[in-house]
């Protein structure tokens, strides 16, 4: 349905920084040979009690968008919800694929497709997850292992298949024990996890 040369990729529960769209303009005019551009997120959290916490503002480089990553996942992923595409990128490789993680599956093939994908240092978008949700979320987590999977076969070397079936079964296990742990232990874990990485990996702010 769009009809311009510039297509925003945006969920419904996360908001764009108010003049980024003026900036993605600007960037694809000075770079003609990006395709596709990610930006940097700052994710927040809420969890029942009402408190909210950054919980991922992790910088985002190259290697974050690098094919081999979209299967591995072993940088932190880029934020799909901060993408603009030119619509040649359509023209080029079709639509999205309905399978679960279609956002990594067409970045993959435009990637595999010789396109050019980069990423922005400017924070694009603030991100939410709730924890009152988050049980139901199980499966669809449990379903983007087989997502990566799927897309080691697709784009993937065979060194990329052979990581995620090694990585598998203890992705897997991971979301089984989420699925049965006490939420205030969850809770814990996940926060000193985030301390972690914030004191580990370099942050953005906006």
């Amino acid at each position: 349905m769009a009809t311009g040369e510039i297509i925003r990729y945006l969920s419904d529960d996360d908001e764009h920084v108010p003049g980024i769209m003026f900036y993605a303009v600007q960037y694809f005019n000075n770079y003609s040979d990006v395709d596709i551009l990610f930006g940097q997120v700052i994710t927040y959290y809420e969890d029942v009690t009402g408190n909210v916490v950054i919980s991922d503002n992790a910088h985002r480089g190259t290697d974050s968008i690098a094919l081999s990553n979209f299967i591995r996942h072993h940088r932190p992923l880029p934020k799909s919800e901060t993408v603009f595409f030119r619509r040649k990128v359509i023209d080029q490789i079709g639509f999205f694929d309905t399978i679960r993680g279609a956002d990594y599956d067409y970045w993959a093939h435009a990637y595999s497709a010789g396109l050019k994908l980069a990423i922005a240092d400017d924070v694009f978008v603030h991100g939410f997850r709730y924890e009152s949700g988050e049980q139901g979320l199980v499966d669809a987590y449990r379903g983007t292992v087989f997502t990566s999977l799927a897309l080691a076969q697709r784009y993937g070397t065979w060194f990329d298949k052979l990581y995620v079936w090694v990585l598998l079964p203890f992705q897997l296990l991971k979301y089984e024990f989420i699925q049965v742990m006490p939420p205030n232990l969850v809770r814990s874990l996940r926060q000193q996890l985030w301390r972690w990485r914030q004191n580990k990996v370099p942050s953005v702010s906006s």
